[in-house]
């Protein structure tokens, strides 16, 4: 009984990662030299998803060494995007598209497209999909931004 629960639980487990599809569009573009360190993420609206996953960036933003703060007039780059998740029966998927850091004169200093999406082993756009998204523009806001 026990290893057949072993290997139910291991392969539910295994079949996880290997469900995830990514396809980014100009992804880390730098339009100039990206320095900034205080950003202000943008809402996304008010969908419970769209909010977690505005708080997911915040928080791995701050986990690449970023100062998120609250108000844009403390921000030295404001982030924002148009968002869009899809839930099918198949498949979900989570859209960012637009996304840019601007500064307060207006110059853009990154910018990227991102389309994510995911085979729905147990129904739904999870949480993990949408944190794993979060963590993946995360990265790339810090691999531009030194």
């Amino acid at each position: 009984m026990r290893r057949t629960l072993f290997v139910i639980l291991l392969s539910t487990l295994w079949a996880i990662p290997l469900n995830t599809r990514a396809t980014i569009f100009q992804a880390g573009v730098t339009d100039k030299p990206c320095y900034i360190q205080k950003i202000y993420v943008a809402e996304f609206g008010s969908d419970p998803r769209f909010i977690n996953f505005r708080l997911d960036l915040q928080k791995w933003l701050s986990k690449k060494k970023f100062t998120i703060v609250d108000k844009p007039d403390e921000a030295e780059a404001v982030l924002t995007g148009t968002l869009s998740i899809t839930n099918g029966e198949k498949r979900s998927n989570l859209t960012l598209k637009n996304a840019a850091l601007t500064t307060a004169r207006g110059e853009r200093v990154w910018h990227a497209d991102y389309d994510l999406t995911t085979k729905n082993s147990f129904a739904g756009l999870g949480r993990g999909h949408i944190e794993n998204a979060a963590i993946r523009i995360a990265k790339d806001i810090r691999a531009a931004c030194k």
